[in-house]
């Protein structure tokens, strides 16, 4: 992976960006890449798994979150705000309520 050395620097909080279609990875490689990257960090430092809004439909978005939280994120950031639509916001609600 392309990856900077955040699990090796005193830092409060990592937002690794977790593109699954930049390594023509499916779905289920954001739980794995989490759980990876929540692994390599000092115990206690949050990972907000970084997703890439124009990958993903509002359905896809929901998975991707829900992989993220159950690989032991602390949370998600989204990338490219512009994308974010109302039915993307109605996907992302149902997912965090899993």
């Amino acid at each position: 992976l392309v990856r900077q050395a955040w699990d090796q620097w005193p830092i409060d909080a990592v937002f690794p960006m977790i593109y699954h279609n930049f390594y023509d990875e499916d779905l289920a490689w954001i739980g794995e890449a989490t759980q990876e990257g929540v692994a390599a960090l000092p115990a206690g430092t949050p990972l907000y798994s970084g997703l890439y809004l124009p990958s993903l439909t509002p359905a896809e978005l929901a998975g991707a979150v829900h992989l993220a939280l159950h690989g032991g994120a602390s949370g998600i950031a989204t990338f490219e705000i512009n994308r974010l639509s109302d039915v993307h916001l109605a996907y992302f609600s149902q997912a965090v309520r899993q």
